[in-house]
């Protein structure tokens, strides 16, 4: 026998199932690392990273260097018609 397909009142959510999400509808309850860490940055606390997320690896200027380098090469050949 097949169950019966879900009604509109059977899948709305109860006040207290509404209580307990938030705005994105994700729990308010569960407290995780990102949502301290949050907290921590919201309240002004030192917040400690890593290295990599404030400082660039060799490769990642190399990168940069490139894109830079096409930015010049592709303004000089358009005379600045079109941004990019």
């Amino acid at each position: 026998m097949s169950a019966a397909p879900e009604t509109k009142k059977s899948m709305e959510l109860t006040p207290q199932m509404q209580n307990l999400l938030n705005s994105k509808g994700q729990r308010a309850d569960v407290i995780n690392e990102k949502r301290l860490r949050c907290y921590d940055y919201r309240d002004g606390k030192q917040v400690l990273v890593c290295r990599s997320f404030k400082e660039n690896s060799a490769k990642e200027e190399l990168v940069l260097e490139h894109v830079m380098q096409f930015r010049r090469q592709y303004n000089l050949k358009y005379d600045e018609m079109k941004d990019l």
